[in-house]
């Protein structure tokens, strides 16, 4: 209850200045497409994936026009939508998206990379359960290795640019370990393929 009204009081905040934002400036204005930014993001938290893709889709255009289509700060928008669609279970755009961030934001060695890689390392975990489920034990276990290397690949960034004690080592070492546990658990064939998404959520 407490988090429906954090919600609801972000959401109430974020559509007013949306509504100033549009009486004030031009369409696509970048002030107003950071508004978008944030309420599409929101509404993406509050699980409500198609009013989120629409205020995100205008978010992008507007950085598009503003920074470029390949600006870091486009990549950011373009990262919430691909996490929309991951959301959605729609992976085939997710991974498009997600990947597209991935090869800018390499391109340019931001060290925000490595949540792009936690974002895809969720996708290929999910398509690891989607393949668990039609009895594709091999295709599943080779995706799952494909989810561990890009955690794998989070940790190296996260341990160059982020202290010792950063909380984000600690969180993406629980997640390796966490998906080698499931992995074992799947040669054994002791996960049922019916409770394969809780252990996906146990997870990420």
């Amino acid at each position: 209850m407490r988090e429906e009204r954090h919600y609801d009081k972000a959401k109430e905040l974020l559509e007013k200045s949306l509504a100033i934002h549009t009486n004030v400036f031009e369409d696509n204005n970048i002030r107003t497409g950071l508004v978008l930014f944030h309420l599409g993001n929101l509404y993406k938290d509050m699980g409500e994936f198609e009013k989120a893709k629409t205020l995100l889709e205008k978010s992008l255009i507007a950085h598009e026009q503003n920074y470029g289509k390949n600006h870091i700060e486009t990549m950011r928008v373009l990262r919430s939508l691909g996490q929309n669609y991951l959301l959605k279970g729609h992976l085939p755009t997710a991974q498009e998206y997600l990947s597209k961030v991935e090869e800018i934001f390499q391109k340019n060695n931001h060290p925000d990379v490595y949540m792009v890689f936690e974002d895809l390392a969720e996708l290929y975990l999910k398509k690891a359960m989607l393949e668990a489920n039609k009895g594709d034990t091999k295709q599943s276990q080779a995706f799952q290795i494909q989810a561990t290397s890009y955690l794998k690949q989070a940790l190296e960034v996260v341990k160059t640019h982020f202290p010792k004690d950063s909380p984000h080592i600690l969180r993406i070492q629980n997640k390796i370990e966490k998906l080698k546990g499931m992995n074992s658990l799947l040669q054994e064939k002791t996960i049922r393929p019916k409770v394969y998404p809780a252990y996906t959520r146990y997870i990420f």
